[in-house]
């Protein structure tokens, strides 16, 4: 029987500490933090959003949009300066301007983030309560995410095949998966059921629900502001 030397017990729990903190470490997908291929994330922070730090996809840091956030550094100075308008916090012409801007926001990381956009647009019911909870990935489906980013952002068609256990989700986030790509990501995979952004850029009147999508969630700017 070979015998278990100290070195050997040592380089065990270093793995086991190491499995754990994958596992078991920070992972917000509201925040980004511990989201797919994070190490090349970018923090933008906005001390007047509602998420006043987020770890985004480096393809929203691409857009004019976050490139002029980034840089100004707040969406009071953006309204102020890149749309040119008055700025007045009691003001319900100003309100409407900051849920136009928010939406323009979170549309943008909807897009480039599907952790971010499960979580912000889509429940699943709990096993424990029954309650209809964020869906939020657990470890395993993270791993298969990755899976679909990785072929999706490389440009290949997605195709996987997966010999798993039951119950951990595999289903759950490949049909909602298949939701997401029809509902926003620019290369508009199943074109024939992507429906048209429907937005308004007039008057801040009649803006109370705005939809995304073919048949997707409505996404109430009153939650947002």
């Amino acid at each position: 029987m070979a015998l278990v030397r100290e070195v050997d017990i040592d380089e065990l729990v270093a793995e086991n500490k190491r499995r754990y903190d994958e596992i078991y470490g920070t992972y917000n997908p509201w925040t980004g933090e511990g989201c797919y291929d994070f190490e090349h994330r970018e923090l933008l922070e906005l001390p007047d959003f509602m998420i006043p730090k987020m770890w985004v996809p480096k393809e929203c840091m691409r857009t004019l949009l976050y490139i002029g956030l980034k840089r100004l550094g707040s969406m009071k100075k953006y309204i102020i300066q890149v749309w040119g308008k008055e700025y007045n916090e009691k003001s319900y012409y100003t309100k409407q301007l900051k849920m136009v801007l928010t939406f323009e926001i979170m549309k943008v990381r909807f897009r480039e983030d599907p952790e971010f956009a499960l979580f912000a647009t889509d429940k699943i019911e709990d096993k424990v309560t029954g309650d209809m909870i964020p869906f939020k990935l657990n470890y395993p489906q993270r791993k298969l995410l990755k899976i679909f980013e990785d072929l999706r952002t490389s440009k290949r068609a997605i195709r996987v095949v997966i010999l798993k256990a039951r119950q951990w989700g595999g289903s759950t986030l490949t049909q909602l998966y298949i939701k997401w790509l029809q509902d926003f990501p620019a290369e508009k995979y199943g074109k024939e059921n992507q429906g048209d952004v429907q937005k308004g850029f007039g008057e801040p009147t009649g803006m109370d629900d705005w939809k995304t999508g073919s048949q997707a969630s409505i996404l109430s700017l009153r939650e947002l502001a």
